[in-house]
């Protein structure tokens, strides 16, 4: 499990990156020019009401510059056009510029005049006449009796500044980071960046690149290509280095007195040291502790082979390391080297493959001897913990050191972590718990999913070193990075005897014991069979349906791809059902007419068929099925369809291990209210976004993100909250509904939030509407379907069995279901892939998915009260008597999903 004192120590570490001041100065930097900046020798006259130094550029300028602004911060004081900082100050710099560093690095840490007390030497006053006595310091008074004050004598002494600077990219207002090109920090090579002498330093999106301190006089500075620190060093997120050159610590070295912390997003590439840590070094005085999480590092060398990471540290304290959600591949001179005498090492799901030489080296940690002879020692004990990690393809191999030799109690705990190294130690739940691997040593590349440069797709890794199998891009993944799935379906994989086969699906530790991390390096939640998540850095997303819609021209056929947003990390293809087909006899394995046939039979079906139109399904040459739909009339409006695909056809399941299947909306506008859309036949497929959505997405800055922000926009370019609030009048429930009784029942609310369905309830605005709900109970006659925006369900309260007044039913609403079905399901909207529900002040009860005696089909079985591929809030809610057969007894939460307890509910037993 993770070491608790680690994490809280680490806790303390990230407050660099908070630093932050009410009185703060903020500096835009508008010109990339450099400038030799001097300080001054402190002034003759210097006086405690003039205590800074004074600093000066060599040339004016009319704008503040980076290195003047850098100073303006150490030394508290006016420097060129800059102000004066404050020690807690940040620096904006201009998007897609490079800021060339042509005077040197940048130093972090200044100082001021300190004062003392003047005195002089004068005779003892008390010395006894006629003896020899030796003179006395007296402090001199000035003319009001104050002590006078000087400045001290050495300026060594004077008073350290700490400042905290941020360095980032400047924004406008409603501007976010992520739509901005980076700005540039170099140095082309003739120094390297930063010197954080003192204080600390937080640097995002950025990229800092061509730094080198092989320039410097001394041998011994020649550390740290990119940045020397000796202060709190801290990415907030979205930066790059790139191309430092050292000795030790291409690009970062950590000396005594340092802590670093890059927690988001964080590029290594390119860098380069002669001798240890091509990345990261630290000294033999460090003390400190580095934490690490979504990163990736490539391209970078250590000539010495002294790894990426070569991790020394002082000999009486500890030293603190947390990688998490990284993956390091296409290396060369090793990976991690981990000899610091007292450290502590937590490794969790990340992914070290195709690296040139050992992959971790990891020597034991040094117990402290008790002065006392007559004390017993320590009792060994693990200071490494390895967990859910892969480390595959390594030409050095993966495991070295004491403490991965596996002789004592003192080795590394390693756990569900998969290898291809039989010199690494069994992990701990072969023999202490329960095994999900018969061989976690055996594994080969083959257990990683690549990417096939020249075909542009992905491909099955094999291979040991840089350059045998590359990542798969980021655009491909689905992240901020290149990186690497986890095979499903490794060679030699037996389904009725999986563990016989080294594998990273699902063969991580289960969520239940708290060892997965809770989302991936692409930010994705984990989490799949059993709870278990998958060994490694990403998460393998299994398909997951949801509703889709395609627009089409009126009157004109359309093809449809409805499975594009279902699949994930998954690939679809029909022909793996034809070993099935052959296997139970259905056809001959010659017979391609009837292969042919009962795949389209059997791949994807239309369940519901469309009331306008006729549809039909498609399945081109690589086993890919679209639906085709033609419209009966040149209608203007909405048609429907639901379909299913079976199990079989996903190259990494689905979500349940069921078949999975939504609805689809074929949406049919007039010839002149469409430009060219890829949703109009010709080749194309369906569910491209309205010309004037796009729009609105390009005005409100989301278009990168506008499955999840249609509505947002709306109301970015509204400046109207899409809200509606849907007063419930009747306890009733039809199904179907009663049309134009003037009953609005739960029933008909829900519709109207998600399609203005009923005439006798307000129409909802699809956005977060809320709906009222009366005291009383509510009997259900069939399952209540949610679908729409974000919908708030608020009754009037609920009752205890100790309340006071048991008798006051004019503050109780109660849901209650008939015995034989669930009470809600929750769909996710076409425009939004994540619902969200919030149950309020509601007793929720006597729902029930279980299916005695029969085999459970799809969603059934699962979650008596809810079943849900969004998020749900519970707030003041009972929920009781619900049952299901198969998991989820009041909930069941699809993948990518949450549940949320805001406030007091309870859960009856």
């Amino acid at each position: 499990m993770r070491h608790i004192a680690l994490w809280q120590s680490l806790v303390g570490c990230a407050l660099i990156l908070a630093a932050a001041s009410s009185q703060a100065t903020v500096y835009k930097i508008e010109t990339t020019d450099d400038v030799a900046v001097t300080v001054d020798e402190r002034p003759g006259d210097a006086s405690p009401e003039q205590d800074r130094y004074e600093v000066n550029p060599t040339t004016s300028g009319a704008q503040c510059r980076l290195r003047e602004a850098i100073y303006a911060i150490n030394y508290q004081t006016p420097v060129g056009a800059c102000e004066a900082g404050t020690g807690n100050d940040t620096i904006r710099l201009l998007e897609g510029k490079t800021y060339l560093l042509t005077e040197g690095e940048l130093p972090i840490g200044g100082s001021k005049i300190k004062f003392v007390n003047k005195t002089i030497m004068v005779p003892d006053p008390e010395c006894p006449p006629g003896d020899v006595c030796e003179e006395i310091e007296q402090v001199v008074l000035d003319s009001e009796g104050n002590p006078e004050k000087v400045p001290v004598t050495d300026p060594e002494d004077d008073t350290a500044i700490s400042p905290n600077i941020r360095v980032d990219v400047f924004l406008d207002s409603f501007e976010e980071p992520e739509e901005k090109e980076k700005p540039v920090i170099s140095a082309a090579g003739n120094s390297r960046l930063f010197r954080l002498d003192r204080g600390s330093l937080t640097l995002g999106n950025l990229v800092l690149q061509d730094g080198s301190a092989n320039n410097e006089v001394d041998p011994a500075d020649r550390n740290g290509g990119l940045i020397l620190a000796n202060g709190g060093l801290g990415f907030s997120e979205n930066l790059e280095l790139r191309g430092g050159q050292a000795v030790n610590g291409g690009a970062i070295y950590l000396d005594k007195g340092a802590n670093l912390v890059f927690p988001e997003s964080a590029l290594f590439e390119d860098n380069l040291a002669s001798g240890n840590g091509a990345v990261i070094a630290t000294s033999a005085e460090f003390a400190g502790e580095i934490t690490g999480h979504r990163f990736y590092m490539t391209g970078n060398e250590s000539q010495s082979d002294g790894g990426l990471f070569y991790l020394d540290g002082d000999e009486d304290n500890t030293m603190a390391v947390d990688l998490t959600n990284g993956t390091i591949t296409n290396n060369v001179g090793g990976v991690i080297q981990l000899v610091a005498p007292k450290h502590q090492l937590v490794m969790q799901n990340m992914t070290l493959a195709f690296n040139d030489g050992l992959a971790l080296y990891l020597d034991e940690a040094e117990l402290d001897v008790p002065e006392d002879p007559e004390t017993d020692p320590p009792e060994p004990t693990s200071t490494a913990f390895i967990v859910n990690t892969v480390l595959v393809g390594n030409s050095g191999g993966a495991c070295a050191g004491t403490a991965l030799d596996g002789t004592d109690d003192a080795d590394a705990r390693l756990l569900y972590t998969i290898t291809d190294d039989a010199a690494c130690p069994l992990p701990r739940e072969q023999t202490e718990g329960t095994p999900v691997t018969s061989d976690p040593n055996g594994a080969t590349a083959e257990v990683l999913l690549g990417w096939d440069e020249t075909a542009g797709a992905r491909r099955v890794c094999t291979g040991t070193g840089q350059g045998s199998c590359m990542p798969m891009p980021a655009e491909a993944l689905g992240g901020n990075f290149p990186g690497f799935l986890p095979n499903p379906e490794p060679v030699g994989l037996d389904p009725a005897m999986s563990a016989a086969t080294p594998s990273l699906f699902d063969r991580g530790n289960p969520e239940t014991v708290d060892q997965c991390a809770k989302e991936d390096m692409r930010g994705e939640s984990r989490g799949g069979a059993g709870g278990r998540c998958d060994v490694g850095a990403v998460e393998f997303l299994r398909a997951l349906a949801q509703p889709d819609e395609v627009e089409l021209i009126s009157g004109r056929t359309v093809l449809g791809d409805v499975l594009s947003n279902d699949m994930n990390d998954t690939r679809v293809d029909c022909g793996r059902l034809e070993p099935i087909i052959v296997d139970e006899g259905t056809c001959a394995a010659s017979d391609e007419v009837c292969l042919e046939q009962q795949v389209l039979n059997r791949c994807m079906t239309i369940i519901v068929a469309p009331e306008r139109g006729m549809a039909s399904v498609e399945i081109d040459d690589q086993g890919y099925p679209r639906v085709r739909y033609t419209p009966a009339s040149s209608f203007h409006g909405v048609d429907s369809l639901a379909y299913v695909v079976v199990a079989e056809a996903f190259a990494g399941g689905t979500d349940l291990g069921l078949q999975i299947g939504e609805d689809v909306n074929f949406v049919a506008e007039p010839a002149t209210g469409l430009t060219e859309s890829k949703s109009i036949l010709d080749g194309s497929s369906g569910g491209s976004v309205p010309a004037l959505t796009l729009l609105m997405l390009v005005v409100g800055g989301l278009l990168r993100r506008w499955r999840a922000g249609i509505v947002a926009c709306a109301m970015t370019v509204s400046g109207t909250a899409l809200a509606a609030d849907i007063e419930v009048n009747s306890l009733l429930d039809h199904n179907p509904p009663i049309p134009n009784d003037g009953l609005c029942t739960l029933r008909e609310a829900l519709a109207n939030a998600a399609t203005f369905s009923s005439p006798d309830c307000e129409f909802g605005a699809k956005g977060e509407d809320r709906i009222l709900l009366p005291a009383g109970e509510i009997q259900l006659v069939d399952t209540l379907l949610i679908q729409g925006g974000s919908v708030e369900l608020v009754g009037k309260g609920v009752r205890n069995a100790d309340d006071a007044d048991p008798a006051d039913e004019d503050t109780i609403t109660r849901i209650i279901g008939d015995g034989q079905s669930r009470l809600f399901e929750v769909r996710a909207p076409v425009s939004n892939g994540h619902p969200s529900v919030a149950f309020r002040y509601l007793t929720l009860e006597d729902g029930n998915a279980s299916v005695p005696g029969a085999t459970p089909v799809g969603d059934q079985g699962f979650g008596g009260a809810i079943i849900t591929g969004g998020s749900v809030v519970f707030d003041r809610v009972v929920l009781q008597n619900n049952r299901a057969d198969r998991a989820g007894g009041v909930i069941y939460v699809r993948a990518n999903a949450a549940m949320k307890n805001r406030c007091p509910s309870t859960v009856p037993m």
